[in-house]
């Protein structure tokens, strides 16, 4: 349905950096993305709130972005340039600059202070100062008296009134209506004006001229009022389309879906604009790259025909000799008595001057270095070799005939591989390349490390001490199984039974699992993994002594397990959309033939995950190449345990 709404609003903005405020602040940056040319994801990390991720759209909006959009795998140059400037810095602050349409993040690292600004219109654009001078600049501009480009102090775009600095004249001065007036000296959007109108019960159309003094005093007092109103955000779909607000209007008519939060309505109100131009972002370096495939085959083929055609004349020269062979071998025995008597060099003069006589009268050009002269038969200038028989001529001849054709034969198949990948991305333009996008539901163990067991059993583990402490306190229950590694700094492990038998293989998948998340990992080293029930574990520590988070008192009978491996693998399954999946490898290959398998080793988390997308590149199917493609490089991070090692199979 058609949107209304272009971009957020000034007042719109009021409410987004209000929420955001209590989401992002403090929170450190932790990658950057570019998903177009101007659509930017700042990801954050805070510990109330986790990662969080800032969608930045200067042409439209600004909000924390619940939806998995699809990151490049190779960054812009732009991109990667503001990725090092503040990548690790804190958001100390944000806030948005005189009702305008201009939000400021205070940015910190490194004991230096950055402003990210971010002007959110139709032509806007990212800033980020330092030292109160422009480092980084998403447009240059330059209109009028403003100019933006790095180097230069940030000039703001013009400043507007502040409405409460209005005064009776500047009413009585202007044959505008009063929604228009408003826009232009104070910049209040003008549904926030019909509002208010709607509000205090005034004509909309009323000129401003018009607005008596207390009437002036209302629609102050009424802004006042509509900015400290309790936020309730919504979608509308009136019968013009869709529109969206942060709080109830009472002018509109029409459907309305409410919101938890503006962010979240803000993020569904825009998602089919971003993935549209997205869509074409990507579509656009497809046709990009097939213009470039297309340049590369077209010289190609012109090389390879200029080929054909010398190997052609190369087999024809060395048929003329064979046809004059009788005048090639007088002419070869003359020339060596000419040269034994003159000389080369005389032989070159004579040639240049035209004083040669017959039988050498048919030699044009001289290769003094080569000892090759070059002779006219059949209108055809024909190098032969001096120095050897008139055989060794034709045979040199088709021998290079040969090479160029062995040459042609690789550059035809080199060039086979150029039109069939040039035919996918004619196949992918065709079939438009519409980035497709879903919210998933987490279920409650994926905040967790989990996986499932070859035998079918949901086994859980802690990130943390933290979460050790939330597993036993919230999710195990009396017929689950407990494992722990004996080494400091183990996950909790649990095996979520339901009540049934769980078997040996799931029991030797966990202690993996178990052993993989601790410090084991690290140290590459194999440990003791033991099992317990629910009722063997306690937090009462014994009198006098104390129990750091995440540690526990463990009674009766410890069952170890033997483990063959510390090794954690990393697949794909598809089903409604495809998924990553990660656990002991029996786990893994149980559901799916596509994955990784790593191990402990001295390649970084970072350079790890960029190679296990890239294997799992080379094996999925073709079909399954674009959606892998959306799979985030920080998605895998998180289950990567520690420095690694691929384990090629």
């Amino acid at each position: 349905m058609n949107i209304l709404k272009s971009s957020l609003s000034a007042y719109d903005i009021y409410f987004i950096v209000n929420e955001l405020k209590s989401l992002i602040i403090p929170s450190r940056i932790t990658n950057i993305y570019q998903l177009s040319p101007s659509i930017f994801i700042i990801k954050v990390y805070n510990s109330k709130h986790g990662t969080l991720e800032i969608l930045i759209d200067p042409k439209r909006r600004i909000n924390i972005t619940n939806y998995p959009y699809p990151k490049p795998g190779k960054p812009p140059s732009k991109c990667l340039t503001l990725r090092r400037l503040i990548r690790g810095s804190t958001i100390k602050s944000i806030e948005q600059i005189d009702f305008e349409r201009v939000v400021v993040l205070i940015l910190s690292k490194n004991n230096e202070t950055y402003k990210l600004i971010l002007e959110i219109f139709n032509s806007g654009n990212i800033i980020l100062e330092r030292n109160e001078r422009i480092v980084w600049i998403l447009k240059s501009r330059s209109t009028g008296d403003r100019k933006l480009e790095a180097g230069l102090p940030y000039t703001p775009p013009r400043i507007v009134k502040d409405i409460n600095s209005l005064i009776l004249e500047n009413f009585r001065n202007t044959d505008k209506s009063l929604a228009k007036f408003l826009l232009l000296h104070v910049g209040l959007p003008i549904e926030l004006t019909k509002e208010i109108l709607y509000r205090l019960n005034l004509d909309p159309n009323i000129k401003a001229s018009e607005v008596s003094e207390n009437q002036i005093v209302q629609l102050l007092d009424k802004v006042k009022e509509l900015l400290n109103e309790e936020a309730n955000p919504n979608i509308v779909e009136t019968s013009k389309g869709l529109t969206i607000h942060p709080i109830l209007f009472k002018s509109e008519s029409g459907s309305v879906k409410l919101y938890k939060t503006f962010n979240e309505a803000v993020d569904e109100y825009f998602k089919n604009t971003t993935i549209m131009e997205i869509s074409e972002a990507r579509l656009g370096s497809i046709r990009d790259e097939a213009g470039r495939l297309r340049s590369t085959i077209k010289i190609q083929e012109a090389k390879i025909a200029e080929r054909y055609e010398e190997a052609k004349k190369l087999r024809l020269q060395a048929e003329r000799l064979k046809s004059n062979l009788k005048v090639i071998s007088e002419l070869l025995e003359y020339l060596k008595r000419y040269i034994d008597d003159y000389g080369w060099n005389s032989l070159a003069r004579d040639v240049r001057n035209g004083a040669v006589k017959p039988p050498l009268n048919i030699i044009r050009d001289i290769d003094l270095k080569n000892k090759i002269v070059k002779v006219k038969i059949d209108d055809e200038l024909i190098p032969i070799i001096a120095n050897k028989s008139p055989y060794k001529s034709i045979e040199a001849l088709y021998t290079k005939a040969k090479e160029i054709e062995e040459k042609n034969r690789r550059g035809e198949e080199a060039l086979k591989t150029l039109r069939e990948k040039l035919k996918a991305l004619e196949d992918r333009i065709e079939k438009s390349v519409e980035v497709k996008i879903f919210r998933k539901s987490k279920a409650w163990y994926e905040k967790f490390h989990w996986f499932i067991s070859s035998e079918g059993f949901l086994v859980i583990a802690g990130r943390d001490a933290t979460q050790n402490e939330v597993l036993y306190r919230r999710y195990i229950e009396a017929h689950d199984i407990v494992l722990h590694a004996d080494i400091h700094g183990s996950p909790l492990t649990v095996v979520k039974t339901q009540g049934r038998q769980v078997g040996e293989q799931t029991l030797i998948e966990a202690s993996i699992f178990t052993a993989s998340y601790s410090k084991a990992w690290r140290e590459n080293m194999i440990v003791d993994v033991y099992w317990v029930y629910p009722n063997q574990i306690s937090k009462t520590p014994p009198s006098g002594t104390y129990l750091r988070k995440g540690s526990f008192i463990i009674t009766g009978r410890k069952n170890y397990i033997k483990i063959p491996e510390i090794k954690i693998s990393i697949g794909l399954v598809k089903n409604e959309h495809l998924n990553i999946i990660y656990g002991p490898e029996s786990a893994v290959r149980s559901k799916t033939r596509f994955y990784v398998s790593i191990s402990p080793g001295n390649i970084n988390v970072e350079t790890t995950s960029k190679m296990v997308k890239k294997l799992l590149m080379e094996k999925v199917e073709p079909s399954l190449k674009d959606e892998l493609s959306n799979i985030s490089e920080d998605e895998i991070k998180t289950l990567i345990p520690g420095k690694a090692s691929v384990v090629y199979s």
